[in-house]
């Protein structure tokens, strides 16, 4: 698909969230990606009449086209040198990564990283992995260098995948713009459930409610692998702030209505705590004196956004918890998982993608 061209998105699955309740994941994605794949097919196979029209604008796409093509390269590739521990040894690895703007080819890529976004409950997946891509003038795609995808696959099957894996991504998307999408009703609806079961004050959940049904609310969607570098996470988000205000000023230039005009950002992520056992041997329990700074925090800019939410509340995950029947739950038995939901002022929100590297020097160094 050529940059800077909108596609047509498949129209959203009729039904009410509820529907999800009475379906397994792998059913959900089948039929939206169904649908999916028919208006994709449908894209490409242009009436001649469409084409003819579609010359007199040709020059005016080419120069739109050729503005985000300069925007985008100034998305600069980043050479990374990690130290890795293998075997007690440490080497030094050289890999390269690019910042690249979502696309098709990252769909799954992006879907997989998507999955257990609500905690591991069913719902619409490809929805919200087609709003990512949606985004492609917000937000940043992290992949392996093209050249290094090559070498690799040199020794490899020949088929390059690795140059369409994701490492990781983040983006905001407008929660009232898409809100007809089902993925969003479906994130909405998890939400305000999980709230009224765990916010500890009333006065919490009725501000949580309000926020969601009156204000201008964002998503921030940011997944990534959890192991990622800092080096490579501080320019993933400040691309994220420049592309947003890019967009910002671009809108008020012509006067157009800015779809990143929020109050507000919704924040969905997860943390862990350190378990022990008893003296006796008995049963594990958290370790005590434990406190939220002492949180292992799955993304560590996840604790500038906890303190700086206007409404925040946890729970255990449902991952966290052994399901025999199904064969899940968490690997480590050492560790409890949380999953954290946080509403941020939109001005605090911004100011940590900002300035992230600055408001975290403390923690690496």
């Amino acid at each position: 698909m050529e940059s800077g061209k909108k596609r047509k998105e498949p129209e959203p699955l009729s039904g009410s969230s509820s529907d999800v309740d009475s379906q397994s994941e792998d059913e959900i994605d089948l039929a939206y990606d169904e649908e999916r794949n028919l208006a994709l097919l449908n894209e490409e196979h242009v009436d001649e009449d469409e084409e003819d029209d579609a010359t007199a604008d040709k020059e005016q796409e080419e120069e739109e086209e050729q503005n985000l093509d300069d925007k985008s390269k100034q998305k600069s590739t980043k050479e990374l040198k990690v130290n890795v521990n293998d075997a007690g040894d440490k080497e030094e690895l050289e890999q390269e990564f690019d910042f690249v703007e979502p696309n098709e080819k990252f769909f799954h890529g992006i879907k997989d990283r998507l999955k257990n976004f609500l905690d591991g409950n069913p719902y619409h997946a490809s929805s919200l992995t087609d709003l990512v891509i949606k985004q492609f003038g917000a937000g940043n795609i992290i992949t392996i260098g093209n050249d290094a995808s090559n070498e690799d696959d040199e020794e490899g099957d020949g088929n390059g995948d690795d140059e369409n894996e994701v490492y990781g991504f983040s983006t905001v998307i407008s929660m009232d713009l898409y809100g007809q999408e089902q993925c969003m009703k479906e994130i909405k609806d998890f939400s305000l459930a999980k709230a009224k079961k765990f916010c500890k004050e009333s006065q919490q959940l009725e501000k949580f409610r309000e926020m969601l049904k009156s204000e201008k609310i964002g998503l921030f969607v940011n997944e990534r692998l959890i192991n990622l570098p800092p080096a490579i996470v501080f320019p993933l988000h400040k691309t994220l702030y420049d592309d947003i205000e890019w967009q910002i000023e671009e809108a008020a230039k012509l006067n157009e209505e800015n779809e990143f005009d929020y109050d507000y950002v919704l924040v969905i992520t997860a943390s862990s705590e350190e378990l022990k056992k008893k003296p006796d041997g008995g049963k594990k329990q958290r370790t005590e004196g434990k406190s939220a700074k002492e949180r292992i925090y799955h993304k560590f800019e996840d604790e500038l956004i906890r303190e700086q939410s206007t409404v925040f509340f946890e729970f255990e995950s449902d991952l966290s918890k052994p399901n025999k029947e199904k064969g899940t739950g968490n690997p480590n038995e050492n560790f409890k998982v949380y999953r954290m939901i946080s509403i941020v002022p939109v001005k605090k929100f911004y100011n940590i993608l900002a300035n992230l590297e600055k408001l975290t020097k403390k923690m690496f160094s």
